[in-house]
């Protein structure tokens, strides 16, 4: 019987580690294979720019949504928040990164604020959960420009 208390415990720790270890687009120092091949570290203008996947020392993961993230100065960039959201429930970039206790970050995700999808709510948001490329609007909007009219469902860029 202590055994399978013991088990019980180690369980159910295992499943609130690995839930917390997934939290929406947090920065992570849980690593993943990189897509691409980068330098460990290459000069480009305002700073060294490391790998995203393993960012400083602390080998951080800013890669977000899109797999837009960088990594400078040892220091994870904007990246986008990987969570759908309709401008209906967070009406700025402000207020969605807000929303994760996080800034807004201008321009910051490839040269823009948000990242949306239009069309009806529901292929909108299968597109956006999908991760689809070939759909996305990159929005050159500042921080506080309200969203709603412009897209349906968006990741917005923070840091």
């Amino acid at each position: 019987m202590r055994f399978n208390q013991h088990w019980a415990k180690f369980s159910i720790s295992a499943v609130v580690a690995v839930t917390l270890a997934c939290g929406p687009g947090e920065v992570s120092d849980l690593g993943s294979a990189p897509i691409h091949d980068l330098p460990a570290e290459a000069e480009a203008e305002g700073g060294v720019v490391g790998d995203p996947w393993h960012c400083g020392e602390l080998g951080l993961k800013c890669v977000g949504g899109l797999g837009i993230g960088e990594c400078i100065d040892g220091e994870c960039q904007g990246r986008l928040i990987a969570e759908c959201w309709s401008p209906e429930f967070a009406p700025t970039c402000d207020a969605f990164c807000g929303s994760f206790a996080e800034s807004c970050a201008y321009l910051a995700c490839d040269g823009a604020t948000a990242w949306g999808w239009a069309g009806p709510a529901l292929e909108a948001d299968a597109r956006c959960l999908g991760g689809d490329h070939d759909t996305v609007i990159p929005l050159t909007v500042t921080c506080d420009q309200p969203l709603s009219g412009l897209i349906t469902t968006m990741m917005c860029c923070c840091i």
